[in-house]
């Protein structure tokens, strides 16, 4: 039997290649570098259930790289 957990996470993977997918190849290097890499990790560490950041310490980090991004 499928687990809602992965069919969720697995979802959430199509959705995002989806959505970048199009516009990939127009995107600065650097995030063409960072959201495969972040893909990868991110789903890694889904199914592992082990995560590299706290809650509170991604929430800082992703709110420092969008002003600096900005």
């Amino acid at each position: 039997m499928v687990k809602i957990r992965s069919l969720l996470n697995n979802l959430t993977i199509a959705i995002s290649l989806v959505g970048v997918l199009p516009v990939f190849l127009y995107l600065d290097w650097p995030t063409q570098v960072v959201f495969p890499l972040a893909l990868i990790i991110g789903s890694r560490s889904d199914r592992r259930g082990e995560y590299y950041l706290s809650n509170r310490t991604a929430t800082v980090l992703l709110l420092l790289f969008f002003a600096a991004y900005a």
